[in-house]
């Protein structure tokens, strides 16, 4: 889904949706429960484990978002 999402965009657009969904997971502290388990924990988890499906479903709905026209907001500023 992701490959097929982003064929034909430019970089600077899939840079964009990565970026934005690293931040969704951010804010939503996704991110800090995974990296909280030991890493124990974190071996034993399936390949497919829910941060990892999280994170990958969000970047093809901003991927799918940039397509459409709509400009992604960012909520952290440098």
């Amino acid at each position: 889904m992701f490959q097929k999402l982003a064929k034909g965009m430019d970089g600077a657009d899939v840079v964009m949706a990565l970026k934005q969904a690293g931040e969704e997971i951010w804010a939503v502290g996704i991110d800090e429960t995974y990296t909280s388990m030991s890493p124990q924990a974190q071996d034993d988890e399936p390949l497919g484990n829910a941060f990892d499906i999280t994170w990958l479903t969000v970047v093809c709905i901003k991927l799918k978002e940039i397509k459409q026209g709509k400009k992604p907001k960012t909520r952290i500023h440098s």
